[in-house]
């Protein structure tokens, strides 16, 4: 079975702009101050599709970028200079403390420009033949995620997140490191914590039994 995306490029645009279904509540509620004013043919419904730029300046008070999201489309020349909202933060835009809308949306030369002169994470230099980066890893680097991804499309759009991916804690590792390093005077600074629950646990841990 072939398998359609929410998203998709709108070509053709001088700013580099994408469509994305509202399929979530998340999305859908980034409008509920539009669809407070609008009678119910006029809402934004779930799976219409919303309009949405590229991010190439940050809000002062958050200092998010702020990433242009409308849910008209009409034709694409005219959506930079549109009312918009910030995807973040739900923020109108112009607003009294905005510059005019246009200087919110990236444009494809900026996208291009970024592409050619971004630097290289991977290799060491700037210029000619690049030497691979060293990684040092040790078990505190380690993090356990799993394959799936909770928001693969949107992150195709807004960027990778560390909500968009699961990650999978081994709970009894982090209790026994907790336990190894506890004292006891640590642990009867808590009226509730008694010394007979401290041996114990101290026991369990030497032995390799369950904790609780």
């Amino acid at each position: 079975m072939k398998k359609y995306s929410t998203t998709k490029v709108l070509a053709y645009s001088q700013q580099q702009l994408s469509q994305l279904a509202i399929t979530n509540y998340d999305i859908q509620k980034r409008f509920d101050g539009i669809n407070k004013t609008r009678p119910y043919s006029k809402k934004i419904k779930p799976y219409n599709f919303a309009t949405v730029g590229t991010a190439c300046r940050v809000d002062p008070d958050t200092k998010e970028p702020i990433i242009p999201f409308l849910s008209e489309i009409k034709k694409l020349d005219e959506i930079p200079y549109m009312e918009f909202l910030d995807y973040k933060t739900g923020k109108k835009y112009p607003n009294d403390n905005s510059m005019e809308p246009q200087y919110y949306w990236k444009n494809m030369e900026s996208v291009l420009e970024d592409y050619v002169e971004h630097k290289e994470s991977k290799l060491e230099g700037n210029s000619g033949v690049l030497k691979r980066r060293h990684l040092t890893i040790n078990q505190e680097s380690i993090r356990y995620i799993g394959k799936e991804s909770n928001e693969l499309e949107q992150s195709e759009i807004f960027g990778v997140a560390k909500k968009d991916t699961v990650e999978y804690v081994n709970y009894q590792k982090k209790l026994r490191k907790i336990i190894d390093e506890l004292t006891l005077e640590k642990a009867l600074e808590s009226q509730e914590y008694l010394e007979e629950n401290f041996f114990i646990l101290k026991r369990n841990l030497e032995n390799g039994n369950q904790l609780f």
